[in-house]
Order: structure tokens, then sequence, then C-alpha cells
């Protein structure tokens, strides 16, 4: 029996009809289309953090997986201490669920915008709080803990730049607000939080691998950012050139650092991305030693430097290649 082209075409499409109903509509290779939102895959109704600095979205990222919708307010190379914001940022400021900034002087620019974000949003400065906190039990180890918070400066806010800092007290922090700013989502915060915990651990030991053995530990900083690296891997860090990036020391104090430096025979100046380098340029001139950039705040669009993970370990290498006089 001869079908026409007409009624072929009319039979084609109540079948179609008839599976979708079924199941889902068909797409042109005859596979179903259906929502795209999975156990897996982020929704539409995402909680809004916004965070002053690139390391602390990395961290509520890893946390918050899909149930986070994240935004950094520092452009990647600005310096961290200093930045307006625009109209946009503002905007995301104001309609922010959770507003995390490290606190401790650094990012006192944020200040004045949390103020003006709704009441019900939650406003963090992790540096300020966990200085009050007991770190958390290693993981799988519940009855042991890391390290002792006592000999922590909690008044130096680049916490994120010690893994075990993080791991047991800023890790924490972040899962409890935000599952405090979005309590469906415990178990999910938890499990996440998990899991990153013991990657940090295995991150630590990897970098713990990677900064011994050196031929020299000693270095000067252009700017206090590696002080908790530097004790939590053995390392000296002689001076620091600027407590303030507003300021430089007097002409006495310079004296006296490049004095010491080279007393303690010190090879490497290290500077920071998005900071003037000329003071440290001088000084390294002054002592005959190595200047080598840092980035301690990171950047999503540099694959060597994305992620937390990645952040640690491209500075971390950087750092070793310099203390073994190795070239880049």
């Amino acid at each position: 029996m001869e079908i026409s082209k007409g009624k072929a075409v009319f039979l084609l499409l109540c079948l179609i009809f008839a599976v979708s109903s079924c199941g889902g509509l068909l797409g042109p290779l005859g596979f179903e289309i259906g929502p795209s939102e999975s156990p897996d895959e982020p929704g539409s109704d995402r909680l809004l953090v916004v965070t002053s600095i690139y390391p602390l979205t990395c961290l509520v990222d890893e946390i918050g997986t899909y149930r986070v919708d994240t935004q950094t307010l520092l452009p990647p190379g600005e310096n961290a201490h200093m930045h307006e914001l625009t109209p946009e940022q503002m905007t995301q400021v104001t309609d922010a669920d959770l507003l995390l900034r490290i606190g401790g002087g650094l990012d006192d620019w944020v200040l004045r915008s949390f103020a003006m974000a709704r009441d019900r949003a939650r406003r963090i400065s992790v540096t300020d709080t966990a200085r009050s906190r007991k770190p958390a039990a290693r993981p799988g180890s519940p009855d042991s803990i890391a390290f002792d918070s006592s000999t922590i400066d909690w008044s130096n806010p680049h916490l994120w730049l010690d893994p075990l800092i993080v791991r047991d007290v800023v890790v924490p922090l972040i899962t409890e607000n935000l599952i405090a700013a979005d309590p469906e989502g415990k178990e999910h915060y938890q499990a996440h939080s998990a899991r990153f915990r013991s990657q940090l651990t295995g991150l630590h030991e990897e970098l713990k691998r990677l900064m011994s053995g050196l031929p020299s530990e000693k270095f000067l900083s252009d700017h206090p950012a590696w002080t908790h690296f530097a004790q939590r891997y053995g390392l000296t860090q002689v001076d620091v050139l600027q407590t303030c990036t507003a300021s430089e020391p007097d002409p006495a104090t310079l004296s006296r650092i490049i004095d010491d430096a080279l007393e303690k025979d010190v090879s490497v100046v290290l500077t920071t991305r998005g900071h003037s380098d000329q003071l440290a340029r001088r000084v390294a001139e002054s002592i005959n030693a190595a200047l080598v950039e840092m980035d301690p705040i990171g950047d999503p669009g540099e694959p060597d430097r994305r992620g937390y993970f990645g952040l640690l370990r491209y500075n971390a290498t950087r750092l070793r290649r310099a203390l073994s006089a190795e070239q880049d």
C-alpha cells in the first residue's frame, strides 16, 4: 500500500509526539532532550557569593560547586590593597547572598560597598573571624590538630598561602557560612568540604617535598605575602621591604635591611604582581640578588595560576627555582 508524502510526514509527527509524551522531547538525531539540571549540574537558583579576591573565589568554588555562583571584585593583576568598584560590581554586591573578604587591612576598599548589601546577606571577614577560631581536626584524625594556632601571626591577612590554615580554619569557616546561607545544601557543602580538605592535605605534602633540600632558604620580599608560606615550609623571610604598599622604609631602615641581607647571604628578592618593583629592584642590585616576581592572587585566565592548587604550585615552583639558582 502506497502512502502519500503528506501522510508520511503526519505519521512521523504523531510518532515524535507520542515518544516525547512518554519520556521527553527528541532532538534532531533522535536523542532525548530533557532538563539541563541534574544532581551534579548547576540550576537556576544558585547562591550568589561575592568575594574581594580570587583565592577566596577558588575556595568557595571547591566547596560550593554547582550550588554557588561566584563573582570576584578584584581584577587579575591589580593591587589587592586598592580597587575602585565598577557600577556592575556594585550591583553584584547588592544582590549577593554571601560576601567574603580577607580583612586584616588587605581589602578595606570593599567595606563601604559591603555595607550597601541587602540586610539578609552574610558578610564575613575571614582573617578577623579566623583568629578567634580553633583549628578543625585533621581530616581522618578527629582528635588530631595539625598545628598550634598560637604560632600563627593572625595580623597578617595572607592566610590563603598556607594550605593547612586553609584546610583547618578557612574552609570550615566558609563551609559554615554557605550552610547558613543555604541550609538545603548542607550535605552537599559538607561532602565537598571534606573532599577538598583531604586534597589540601595532599597539596601540603607535595609542597613540603618541593621546598625541601634547598641550597638556600633565605629571601627578602617586597610585601609580607609569603610570611605564612615561609613559616609552614621552613623558609626564612629575612625581611620585608614594605609592610604597607603606600610607604617605603626610611633611609636608615633600608640601609639596615641591605646590610642584614648581605650578612645573611640573601640571594633572592621577591616582588609582587600588581605592585611596583622599583624599591625591590634597587635592593636586589645592592645585594646582587635575583629579582623574582610572585603572584599571591592568581589569575583565572592563566592556566598555570588558575584555581587554588594551580596558584600554590605556580608560586612554590618559582620560589624553589629561585632559591636553587635555577633558570625559568
